[in-house]
């Protein structure tokens, strides 16, 4: 049985007068968080804002790079130059590393958005050049990556390159027998009794039942869930519940892969 786990999740994704996700209801029961960096998602003031609630929570602070598509939340592949790639990628990163600094908080990890999944499991190009972006940093960040992680290039030549990877199950959406994760368009309501015995088998077994009845076997340090579903503040808490009642321990993945 696996005796610490990171709860994690997308964050600070409203922007303007549009608010998106249940942010300060969750983040208490978190122990990460990805900041949206005002690419897919998110704006200067709401990046400050979910810092700060993130750091007087004592939860760990990621960047949540992805395209420049707000219109389509970051979910539409775009053709773009290696240039285009490593910059965006430090842009975003410079941003929110000056945020979180000019409120007391660090960046502590890194994690791709949306459409950015696909194109890097096929383009050791574009992936080469975000991974020279974030090398070019300095900064021991980790970085999370679903699984399972055989398919994807961009996993491979940031491993290569020495950057800790933190594997991640996704425990609030339903995965098919390959591996693939079913991304609903507008969130549904989850069962919260049904996400906590989904994160107790994974905790006991390893393993996660997918919609083609069969099973899938994952070893992860960090469960992802998502604060933009109609009880997303509910399933959060029961996810945290379960580990405590289990007495696996809730702490940010860099404290368990470095």
């Amino acid at each position: 049985m696996q005796r610490a786990m990171d709860i994690n999740s997308d964050v600070g994704e409203s922007f303007g007068n549009y608010s998106f996700g249940a942010d300060a209801d969750i983040i208490p029961h978190l122990s990460s968080v990805n900041v949206a960096c005002g690419f897919h998602a998110g704006d200067p003031v709401h990046m400050e804002r979910t810092v700060t609630l993130a750091k007087e929570n004592d939860v760990a602070v990621g960047v949540h790079w992805g395209l420049p598509d707000v219109n389509g939340f970051g979910r539409r592949e775009m053709k773009i130059s290696t240039d285009e790639a490593r910059c965006l990628t430090l842009y975003q990163i410079g941003a929110l590393r000056q945020i979180a600094s000019s409120v007391g908080a660090t960046i502590d990890h890194l994690v791709p958005h949306g459409a950015l999944y696909p194109m890097l499991a096929r383009d050791e190009k574009i992936g080469g050049a975000m991974v020279d972006a974030i090398n070019s940093v300095g900064e021991p960040w980790v970085l999370y990556w679903p699984t399972p992680l055989e398919r994807h290039r961009f996993y491979e030549i940031a491993g290569r390159e020495g950057i800790p990877i933190v594997h991640e199950i996704c425990i609030d959406l339903d995965y098919r027998a390959d591996g693939s994760l079913i991304v609903e368009r507008v969130k549904q309501a989850r069962d919260p009794a049904y996400i906590a015995d989904r994160v107790q088998r994974f905790v006991e077994e390893g393993k996660l039942g997918t919609v083609d009845d069969t099973d899938l076997e994952f070893e992860a340090q960090a469960i992802l869930l998502h604060g933009d579903g109609p009880n997303a503040t509910e399933v959060v808490s029961a996810v945290r519940t379960t580990l405590e009642r289990m007495q696996v321990a809730v702490q940010p993945a860099s404290t368990l892969v470095h």
